[in-house]
């Protein structure tokens, strides 16, 4: 019999492997007659999930798994009020970031944030900056860089996000940021996949260069002044005035279905990139009135407000600085707001604040209100769907009759109804 000579750094993996699952084992509790992982204050009720959390935010505790102790350190945390002072954060453009250990007691953050600014020649240099950080403070999530900037969502727990503020604002490239540029929502561990970071033409795609089209200056409204406008746009509603101020909604449609500002044009946008299209059909509609625009953090409206104002005779475009985000940061309870705020994350949609905002939209399917996001379950479709509880336990989990018909034929969908009937930029009827 011929023995295979197997390699020492093949064990090494087969060793790491077996650390993982075992460790992974090590958190699975039983209750109820069901199966559930506990870690960091959360529960995990497949073995995937709790794999992924495992991957991302302890892998150095699996490095060094042996016995039981390990396993208490991860799920009994102590108090992190001192830990912001166990690392001084300086320059990590010359230093490597110092190794981090989180302590905290396992409420995770959401980190929104963009920042307009040059980084032609070194977008190369952020990019693998940002990775560094990134992996070393456990964050996962999406970040976009571009010669114009950078635009990101990530999530960690409480001391890593603030770790990762302290370090943006200690890099050379953005030290001209405020900490109020960054928008903060409570997390869940699993808001991502994994962590992505990359270089791209535009921050946001509009489908212009950044040379053709620079963000707007110095039309900013911040949500207290934006409040304001709304009140008296709210007054001007009732008196049938010729120049009503133009509240426009910079989303796509299926974020604004789930939430929006009362009295906004929300239009029938499947992609921003299509956004210049529907301000070109549309010049009846703009002709010479003040704009008021928004979006989630506020990035699309930079370049939303400056096509609107380059494109149309309107000289007075103003935006919501900070997006929907900061405006419900400072009126939580806001009756100008209705429903939730939609987020490019596994969320989907959320309320920010202590009450939970009732739903302005309804299922697909049924007149019953909906505002829970979920991907159709046809292999290939991405499409967002809003399917009630009834109507999902009644076995409806698609889309529309062409995804259903290829989820029966075990076919991939390439483009379902949903699409193919959307136009790409409507013409509001005046």
């Amino acid at each position: 019999m011929k023995v295979k000579r197997v390699s020492e750094k093949y064990l090494h993996k087969v060793v790491d492997k077996i650390k993982f699952s075992e460790f992974v084992k090590s958190l699975l509790v039983d209750g109820d007659g069901e199966q559930n992982w506990r870690c960091c204050q959360l529960t995990f009720i497949d073995r995937g999930s709790a794999y992924k959390h495992v991957s991302v935010f302890h892998l150095d505790l699996v490095k060094g798994y042996s016995d039981e102790t390990v396993h208490s350190k991860v799920v009994k945390r102590e108090d992190c009020d001192s830990c912001l002072e166990s690392i001084e954060i300086t320059d990590f453009e010359t230093k490597p970031v110092v190794s981090h250990t989180c302590t905290c007691d396992g409420a995770f953050v959401v980190l929104l944030y963009y920042y307009y600014t040059n980084l032609l020649g070194e977008t190369h240099n952020v990019e693998r900056w940002q990775r560094q950080v990134c992996t070393e403070f456990k964050l996962i999530g999406k970040i976009r860089i571009a010669d114009e900037g950078i635009n990101g969502t990530v999530e960690g727990c409480d001391c890593s996000t603030e770790k990762y503020i302290q370090a943006m604002l200690n890099y050379r490239l953005f030290s001209n940021m405020l900490r109020t540029d960054f928008k903060k929502s409570t997390g869940n561990g699993c808001c991502f996949d994994d962590l992505k970071v990359g270089i791209h033409s535009e921050l946001c795609t509009l489908g212009i260069t950044p040379q053709e089209l620079k963000p707007a200056v110095g039309n900013h409204l911040s949500p207290e002044e934006f409040h304001q406008k709304l009140r008296e746009k709210e007054e001007l509603s009732g008196t049938g005035a010729s120049k009503e101020p133009l509240l426009l909604d910079c989303r796509n449609f299926y974020e604004s279905k789930i939430g929006y500002f009362d009295g906004a044009v929300k239009p029938d946008l499947r992609k921003f990139s299509y956004f210049t299209e529907y301000v070109d059909k549309n010049q009846e509609l703009f002709n010479n009135r003040e704009i008021l625009t928004y979006c989630t953090g506020g990035i699309r409206c930079e370049r939303a407000s400056a096509y609107v104002k380059q494109a149309t005779n309107c000289s007075n475009v103003f935006q919501l600085k900070g997006g929907i985000h900061k405006y419900l940061e400072q009126y939580p309870d806001s009756e100008l707001y209705k429903g939730k705020l939609f987020v490019f994350d596994n969320r989907y949609g959320i309320s920010i604040g202590d009450s939970d905002r009732p739903a302005v939209s309804n299922c697909f399917f049924c007149p019953a209100p909906c505002d829970k996001y979920e991907l159709c379950s046809t292999a290939g479709c991405c499409q967002l769907v809003l399917i009630c509880e009834h109507c999902r336990e009644s076995g409806i989990t698609t889309c529309c009759d062409t995804c259903a018909q290829n989820a029966k034929l075990n076919q991939v969908c390439k483009q379902c109804r949903c699409t193919v009937t959307r136009e790409r930029a409507t013409t509001e009827s005046l």
